[in-house]
């Protein structure tokens, strides 16, 4: 949609949790149109970062380009270990 020429993007993990950034130097967008829109790809975005207790930031504008900067907490990465999930979905029934 954009129809930059090439893309960024940068993952970075650290203690505080995932850092995902993607930037291009594409067509960019109005950002009060994409509040207005009936599409689902940012509003999904944002539902699964809620989830997971994360956020998003889109910054854009016609002929600027875009930067989408998405963050996750470590908190929410967190697995249990599988000794941990074993003794609690085991029963003797």
């Amino acid at each position: 949609h954009s129809q930059a020429k090439s893309a960024r993007v940068h993952l970075n993990g650290g203690p505080d949790g995932l850092r995902l950034t993607i930037e291009d130097a594409g067509t960019g967008f109005d950002l009060e149109g994409l509040e207005r829109k009936a599409g689902l790809g940012f509003v999904s975005m944002r539902e699964r970062l809620r989830v997971l207790r994360g956020t998003v930031r889109v910054d854009s504008a016609p002929t600027r380009g875009t930067r989408i900067a998405a963050w996750v907490p470590a908190a929410s990465l967190a697995v249990p270990a599988p000794t941990d999930v074993a003794r609690t979905t085991t029963s003797n029934a």
